[in-house]
């Protein structure tokens, strides 16, 4: 299953690059009550481990699922065509200077 972007950003505020989500949860940390286990596994990521945050249940309960979407995502999306047929994703928001941005 691929990382789906756009409910960290809707939720988390992850790579939200249009800004347009209202973000539940944004850049809290660790949990203050995360394990020593968890601690020492999340300062081996070391620089990779980013934008640590979690929500509340009462803030996940009051989401309101049913709210329209925003409008439509402009990011490209690569894909490669394998020899059968199918696609297979390459990279979900792609930086791609062959399009025309960075």
């Amino acid at each position: 299953m691929p990382r789906d972007y756009d409910g960290f950003a809707c939720i988390f505020g992850v790579r939200d690059f249009d800004a347009t989500w209202r973000q539940v949860a944004v850049n809290r940390g660790l949990p203050p009550d995360t394990s020593p286990e968890v601690r020492e596994v999340h300062a081996a990521w070391g620089p990779s481990a980013f934008a640590e945050t979690w929500p509340t249940w009462p803030e996940a309960r009051a989401i309101d699922w049913t709210e329209p979407a925003i409008p439509r995502t402009t990011h490209i999306t690569r894909y490669h065509r394998t020899p059968d047929g199918t696609l297979r994703l390459i990279h979900h928001h792609t930086d791609c200077p062959r399009y025309g941005w960075h």
